[in-house]
Order: structure tokens, then C-alpha cells, then sequence
């Protein structure tokens, strides 16, 4: 699968939780900053938003403890967690491009984008290092 030992995948893995951690707790605030400035569906869809990061920092606090026990399921489900909000997220982006020109008006701002960025990087990155653990039990039978 890949060059990489599953140390070198684990300790990429815990980065990546803490790097889009940090990013969904920037996104978080910036986004509790524009609720009194937003209005109509863009209200809407900042207060989903908003509920999103809170969800998927509860899941990276889990990935994380995943990661160091080296437990499949968690890391399963925090899998699914983060490719369902990336996939919510480009909807979100979409739906802002779509109806406002200004994304810095919308609630696909900036720390958005890069929320969205390295939260699909920490998604790859629980994927590389699932399928390691998966291939290490096929091996140890």
C-alpha cells in the first residue's frame, strides 16, 4: 500500500488531527463572529455550519485516541464522519458561490475554505492509515 511505517502514518495521522482541529476551531469562531452579520439563508447555513465543527471536533477528539490505540472502529467512524462533512461542506460552498458573489459575506469565508482544506487531508490521512492496520491484521493471521 505504502512505503510508509505505520509509525511514520500515525504520527502523520495525530498531526493532521491537530492541524484541522485547530482550523475547525478557527472556523468556529470566526463563524460566531458573523452570526449578528449575516441574514436570511446564509444565517441558515452559518449555524449549520457551525454545528458541523462542533461535531467533527468531537470525532477528532475520538481519532485521536483512535489513532494511539490503533482502534479500527473508531477510526472508522471517524472516517465516515469526516468525508460526510467535507461532502456537507461542498455543498455549503456551492450553495454560497451560487447565490452571493462576496464569499467573504457568505458563511464559505476564507477559514471555511481552509477548514474544509485540511479537514479532507486529515480524512486521507485516517484513510492511509486504517487500510496500514487493516493489511497489519491480514498479516498477523
Amino acid at each position: 500500500m505504502c512505503i510508509c511505517s505505520t509509525t511514520g502514518l500515525k504520527i502523520t495521522l495525530l498531526i493532521l488531527i491537530h492541524v484541522a482541529a485547530g482550523f475547525n476551531a478557527a472556523q468556529l469562531a470566526k463563524d460566531i463572529t458573523m452570526l449578528d452579520k449575516l441574514v436570511g439563508h446564509h444565517h441558515i447555513v452559518l449555524i449549520i455550519s457551525i454545528t458541523l465543527c462542533v461535531i467533527i471536533l468531537i470525532v477528532l477528539i475520538a481519532a485521536v485516541y483512535a489513532a494511539i490505540r490503533h482502534h479500527i472502529l473508531i477510526l472508522n467512524i471517524s472516517l465516515v464522519s469526516l468525508t460526510l462533512k467535507c461532502l456537507a461542506k461542498g455543498i455549503i460552498l456551492i450553495v454560497c458561490i451560487i447565490t452571493e458573489n462576496n464569499l467573504q459575506r457568505t458563511a464559505a469565508h476564507f477559514w471555511f475554505i481552509l477548514c474544509w482544506i485540511f479537514t479532507a487531508a486529515c480524512m486521507v490521512g485516517n484513510l492511509c492509515f486504517s487500510m496500514r492496520l487493516r493489511e497489519n491484521l491480514r498479516n498477523a493471521d
